[in-house]
């Protein structure tokens, strides 16, 4: 299950942040309660069995009246790697960006590179059936 991290959900994405980049979670909280307040960035987690698996973070950016989603990174714990985590969070932020006007979608994150690469070349081939 994927969701989109609200202001009470802090404690869970500073938790995953800290497993990531050390420091300590008053440290995250300075850093994510903004972000999880600002309509323009999604942080959702991803839970499997309703313990929280990874997140992945997306913004968007606006480039002379054209929006664009970037996919900032994606993080999943080390046991619940395998398992699809990435891919659900990788498509439920595709899906965010979007949802909130975004046209391209962007990221210099290795895995979602490579996504949305696999994602242009399947959009790629569905228009050439068409055709």
């Amino acid at each position: 299950m994927v969701f989109q991290a609200k202001k009470k959900d802090l404690a869970v994405v500073c938790d995953l942040a800290v497993k990531i980049w050390g420091g300590d979670e008053k440290m995250m909280e300075k850093e994510f309660a903004p972000r999880l307040a600002n309509n323009k960035i999604g942080v959702l987690v991803a839970k499997v069995e309703n313990v929280p698996a990874g997140f992945i973070e997306c913004a968007l950016r606006e480039d002379g009246g054209k929006v664009t989603g970037n996919l900032e990174g994606v993080y999943v714990l080390p046991e619940f790697r395998g398992r699809g985590v990435a891919r659900d969070l990788f498509d439920e932020a595709v899906k965010f960006v979007k949802k909130k006007g975004a046209v391209d979608v962007e990221s210099g994150c290795p895995y979602c590179k490579k996504q949305l690469l696999l994602l242009n070349e399947k959009g790629k081939s569905e228009q050439n059936k068409r055709k």
